[in-house]
């Protein structure tokens, strides 16, 4: 693996990471518990990144418009627009982020 492939897997991890902590471990769809970092969990259950306003839709790929999610609440939400319960998620997350 190259150094810049490497830094930018370094770098995902570490935003995964601080969205995880500052969505207080917990899905930005569901609410339900994330399941911990490395731990062994079904692929539904997976903490994937979502982009709350899609890429295809215009949204940028930033923090403030990130949130993770159980893969299947990230499958189930596609591209639609953000429901009530994603951008309450998302002001909060991005409240203690300080975005």
């Amino acid at each position: 693996m190259s150094s810049s492939a490497k830094r930018k897997a370094r770098q995902r991890r570490e935003k995964v990471a601080m969205l995880r902590r500052a969505q207080r471990k917990r899905c930005g769809s569901c609410g339900r518990r994330l399941a911990p970092v490395g731990a062994r969990c079904s692929a539904a259950n997976r903490p994937t990144l979502d982009h709350v306003v899609s890429r295809a839709a215009g949204g940028a790929n930033a923090l403030g418009n990130l949130l993770v999610m159980h893969h299947r609440c990230n499958h189930a939400k596609a591209d639609r627009s953000p429901n009530g319960c994603e951008l309450l998620m998302l002001a909060a997350a991005n409240a203690r982020l300080g975005l």
